[in-house]
């Protein structure tokens, strides 16, 4: 319902049709939409029924059908009448994603077809796409479900509307048969998108909090098909040959579920009682029509507002807690390659927190990532896209990574044209990092703004290694820069990059500073740092030399000559062989580290990659947090052990001077000293209260500067003055 308040379309009514249901629905319908929705009764469970009281009550002369577990693209409504200027039209249908059947949340309907001998596909390519089966071309028509599908008013009530034998199953496709023999057109459409997101009913139940366990009617599934093959066909021999084989593929289903036995008896029981019942009405009984359902003497009931403009953006299963704002919400779409959980470092982290921030303010928001097929999810309420990369747009001799990743920015420019269409995304968001926009930006449609990190270039610089593909990469990047409208800016030190590394002018491109923020710990959850004998120093992140892993490794003989008891954990993946390290050592560098201070390694452990539910853990275990990064274009995970209340060493170089105030909130030294990294470590060691108040003033810091909502803010008020 609160989806509709952001339809483009805004001449529509909303007909609800309750069945018999015990909930509160009509108390909620009553106290949050009165005087904007038609409510109609209907005391059967027989959704045949419930779509005729719908007509019968609707003023408008389209009739759209969707599901109370479903929730519309923006533009659904208006995609969805366009056709409909050719009066020839009766009726059309837009796809369907579908997020409940397990391992396959993919595009659930796109261009769906039917035959009169029950034949059917739910996915073409298009809408001229070549049918499947045996049947003749003249005998296909195009098939919609009714989660997205609208009808011409007059040819519903033409043809009688739906047919209430059926009850639940085949009433759909059935009135698209009949309609198309009647002579009217049907019409499917790329886009006019529905997420339906199928809540408990008598037929599914909620396992385990997460999966549907289906409760199959037999019955119905046994009688529906000889019912619709009967009342559609003429050739009766054929007809009995098709209804007989899909007895035997109904009963090899049960077989197929090892049921227990007197359920599988049951199933086949029901099964035949079905099927006879489905011959006989086909046979003998007429159709179970609603002639007569003339249009209510009303005008359209409207059913958005002066409040629908500034609604917060719906997803499915959420229900908005946030009262509307004073400007209307915006619709973002934000390009993140890796996203979690199959990845929670680095731009994936900072892209999640961002789309977190931006949804609880209101915005409407869609990740588009990196998948094998093309799926989309909703996560944490946001809409999130995986996007298969294409293999063939881009091919340039000896340049594999700048291929990888053109040819992805190609896909998700794909993609993302399709948003524009179905939710009117008014700009998009992309890190500088691999270039995912650059397509987009080339096209132009919509804004888009870049996000600086840490970029190839640097990369370069830092590990002193270049070659033909790193160097492209590195142009492919100014080259984003240059074509972005506007840029968010995560520290002070990226504004030097920008314009030194990159060589791009910031006079006349929109920009803003725009810190990354992370959720805050509730107060509760904050451990005070504890007074120990063997007190705990945590690293945290990939182990490499861009992050100052030697640099640490070189400081640990100074720390644990003045303080024996003291352990150094470090936590993250090995990167030995990514950063160049083994090619130079032939080790990774936790061998490394073993081999060259032997006498230390009691009192160093490496807990390899640790997922993110294990990090409070970590947290609340050490008494200070060291990332030496040589440089960092912001240094989020600084942020992280704040939120802790934990001090924090870093370097005095990039993003990093924006977080940590030295001596206030932990310390800030020399890249690649290790001596001065020492000296700083043996300090906060040396005076536990002090290390404990600068714990406290860095989680005041952090929720006074560096919180995701801060950042969220940040970025909305960027987005906006891109727009204009």
């Amino acid at each position: 319902m609160y989806a509709f308040n952001h339809q483009t379309y805004t001449t529509f009514e909303i007909v609800v049709v309750l069945g018999p249901t015990k909930d509160d629905t009509r108390e909620m319908l009553s106290r949050e939409f009165a005087d904007r929705v038609v409510i109609v009764d209907c005391a059967e469970y027989n959704l045949a029924i419930s779509r005729n009281k719908g007509i019968a009550a609707a003023a408008g002369e389209i009739i759209a059908f969707i599901d109370d577990d479903a929730v519309p693209c923006d533009s659904w409504l208006e995609q969805i009448v366009q056709p409909f200027d050719d009066p020839a039209v009766g009726g059309v249908g837009g796809r369907i994603y579908y997020d409940v059947i397990p391992d396959h949340p993919a595009i659930f309907f796109r261009h769906g077809a039917i035959s009169e001998w029950g034949e059917f596909t739910w996915q073409r390519e298009s809408e001229t796409a070549a049918y499947p089966g045996t049947a003749p071309n003249g005998q296909w028509c195009a098939q919609f479900t009714g989660t997205n599908m609208a009808f011409r008013r007059d040819a519903l009530v033409q043809a009688g509307g739906f047919d209430e034998y059926f009850v639940y199953l085949l009433e759909d496709p059935d009135i698209c048969m009949r309609l198309h023999k009647a002579g009217y057109k049907l019409r499917t459409l790329d886009y006019a998108t529905v997420y339906h997101a199928p809540a408990a009913s008598r037929n599914r139940q909620v396992e385990q909090g997460q999966k549907f366990i289906y409760n199959t009617n037999w019955y119905l599934e046994g009688r529906g098909y000889p019912y619709y093959l009967l009342k559609t066909v003429r050739h009766r021999r054929r007809a009995f040959q098709r209804i007989q084989e899909q007895a035997r593929q109904l009963t090899e289903k049960v077989e197929s579920l090892h049921l227990p036995p007197d359920k599988a008896r049951h199933a086949r029981r029901e099964i035949r009682r079905g099927w006879r019942d489905g011959v006989m009405q086909g046979l003998f009984r007429p159709r179970q029509l609603e002639h007569g359902m003339p249009a209510p003497n009303r005008p359209i009931r409207p059913f958005q507002n002066a409040e629908s403009p500034t609604m917060p953006a719906v997803h499915p299963m959420q229900i908005p807690s946030i009262l509307p704002a004073p400007h209307p919400p915006l619709r973002i779409a934000l390009l993140s390659d890796e996203y979690p959980p199959q990845s929670t470092q680095g731009i994936a982290r900072s892209s999640y927190l961002l789309a977190q921030a931006l949804s609880e303010l209101g915005h409407q928001v869609h990740v588009i990532r990196r998948g094998g097929r093309n799926v989309t999810k909703v996560s944490n309420n946001t809409y999130v896209h995986e996007v298969e990369p294409l293999t063939d747009a881009f091919q340039y001799s000896n340049l594999y990574h700048t291929n990888a990743a053109l040819n992805y920015s190609a896909a998700v420019d794909a993609h993302l044209r399709g948003l524009e269409i179905d939710h009117k995304i008014q700009i998009f968001d992309s890190p500088m990092w691999h270039f995912e926009g650059l397509v987009s930006l080339a096209h132009h449609r919509i804004p888009g703004v870049v996000r600086t990190e840490t970029g190839v270039r640097q990369l370069m610089e830092i590990h002193s290694r270049a070659d033909e593909d790193m160097r492209m990469l590195g142009d492919m990047e100014a080259k984003i820069l240059q074509m972005a409208d506007g840029l968010a800016v995560n520290s002070l030190a990226s504004y030097d990059t920008i314009q030194k590394v990159y060589g791009v002018k910031l006079d006349h491109t929109c920009h803003a500073l725009t810190h990354h923020g992370i959720i805050p710990l509730p107060e509760e959850d904050v451990s005070p740092l504890e007074v120990t004998r063997a007190p705990v120093i945590l690293y945290l992140g990939r182990l490499e030399g861009r992050k100052g892993v030697l640099d640490l490794f070189h400081a640990i003989p100074n720390v644990l000559s003045a303080f024996p008891n003291a352990r150094f954990w470090f936590a993250g993946r090995d990167n030995s062989r990514g950063d160049g390290f083994w090619g130079r050592y032939g080790m990774d560098y936790p061998s490394y580290f073993a081999q060259t201070y032997p006498a230390y390694k009691r009192s160093v452990e490496f807990l390899g990659y640790v997922p993110d539910t294990a990090l409070p853990t970590l947290f609340r275990r050490c008494a200070l947090f060291v990332a030496p990064s040589r440089y960092e274009s912001f240094g989020l995970i600084h942020v992280e052990a704040m939120n802790h209340a934990r001090p924090v060493i870093g370097c005095d170089a990039g993003g990093t001077r924006d977080i940590i105030v030295h001596g206030e909130t932990g310390y800030l030294v020399t890249p690649e000293a290790a001596n001065e990294l020492a000296d700083a470590i043996m300090d906060g060691l040396g005076n536990m209260t002090r290390l404990r108040d600068m714990g406290r003033a860095g989680r005041a810091r952090m929720l006074a500067k560096f919180t995701h909502l801060h950042m969220g803010r940040a970025v909305s008020d960027l987005y906006r003055q891109v727009i204009r």
